[in-house]
Order: C-alpha cells, then sequence, then structure tokens
C-alpha cells in the first residue's frame, strides 16, 4: 500500500464484515506496551486489547478478532513490523532483546519526532500506519537511534576489549527493564545452563 496514495484503513475486515477500530497512533503505543510490557494475565491483556482496538462492534470470535487487531498492528501498508530488528523479539524474550519502549523511551521518541519533523506527539494526530513509517524512518542521529543501536549489537561480534568494554558499559546504561515474572527469570535460567552441557 502507497501510504499517500491510498486512504489509510480504519477498520479490519473478518468474514467479508467490517469492523470499525481505533487509529490513532497513541492506542497503537498503548497496543505494544500491552503485548510486550505488561505483566498482566494473558485473559486480562485480551480483553484490552480487544477493548482498544474496536471502536462500536467486536467480533463474536475473540481469537479471530485479536488475529486481526494485531495484523493491523503489523503492517505499515507494505513492510510487516516483524522484519524491522527493533520488533524481533519474543513477548517474554529477556529484556535486552527488544530494543525500544514507547514507554521508558517516550521522551527520547518524543525529542526526535519533535526535532525531525517539527511534530509535537502531545498535539498530533497520526495514524498508527504514518507514526510508524517515521518511527522507522528517524535518523540514525537522532539519540533513541543510537541507543537502540547499542541495545541491539551483539558484543560477540566486538573484537577490541576496550570498545566492547564501552558498549557493555553502554548496554547497562540503556538496558530496558525486566519484567518477566520470577518463574519465567527462573526458567529462563534453567534453559541457558541446561544449554551449556
Amino acid at each position: 500500500m502507497n501510504l499517500w496514495l491510498e486512504s489509510l484503513p480504519d477498520y479490519v475486515e473478518i468474514d467479508g464484515i467490517r469492523y470499525k477500530i481505533n487509529t490513532d497512533f497513541r492506542v497503537w503505543v498503548h497496543f505494544e506496551n500491552l503485548l510486550f510490557w505488561s505483566n498482566e494475565s494473558m485473559d486480562m491483556r485480551v480483553a484490552e486489547l480487544i477493548c482498544l482496538g474496536y471502536v462500536d462492534e467486536i467480533p463474536d470470535n475473540i481469537h479471530t478478532a485479536l488475529n486481526a487487531l494485531i495484523e493491523f498492528y503489523n503492517s505499515n501498508g507494505s513492510t510487516k513490523i516483524e522484519d524491522k530488528t527493533y520488533n524481533a523479539a519474543p513477548e517474554h524474550a529477556a529484556p535486552d532483546a527488544r530494543i525500544y519502549s514507547f514507554n521508558h523511551d517516550a521522551s527520547l521518541i518524543y525529542a526526535a519526532f519533535k526535532s525531525q519533523y517539527n511534530i509535537d506527539l502531545d498535539t498530533a494526530s497520526l495514524h498508527w500506519w504514518q507514526f510508524q513509517s517515521l518511527f522507522f524512518g528517524l535518523d540514525d542521529d537522532n539519540k533513541i537511534c543510537r541507543i537502540m543501536e547499542i541495545r541491539a549489537m551483539d558484543l560477540s561480534s566486538v573484537k577490541d576489549k576496550e570498545q566492547k568494554a564501552y558498549y557493555r558499559r553502554m548496554k547497562r546504561i540503556y538496558h530496558l527493564p525486566d519484567i518477566r515474572s520470577d518463574d519465567e527469570k527462573e526458567a529462563a535460567m534453567i534453559d541457558a545452563f541446561a544449554g551449556m552441557f
């Protein structure tokens, strides 16, 4: 889809029926926060995601309704988000697998939009797909982009000891919080140790 030649959708289609959805980027930022940064139960999150996404009528099949919202969330009209390094981590991956958080990086993202596009995200009216395109189009010299690059860096590929120490320190400074439960952290540690033998 060409974002400036075609109308941006304000619905999802399920079984030939169009269901009106919220398209404001703030709704979808919250949607993403629920998907990746919430430690609420899955049932609670699904209910919130459905209520966030649909405007008037909610499809009868909740599974299909949620899948349609996730498909809308994952698309910007031409590119799937999962193809972007920023968002490739699974839901309960270690926090360093994700390289941005709309919650934790809000001020940096706000500053980048204001500086690069002169868009005030407090007052802007943007469709989710427009917001995504602008976010993924931020210049590398924006602080948020430099931080995402640091978070994404594979330290095993850095051979110089001083550089590796520098990037290890930067990763600690800019790390994102670990929202996994104690049980999930323990299971991950057991898996890591099991993989060593």
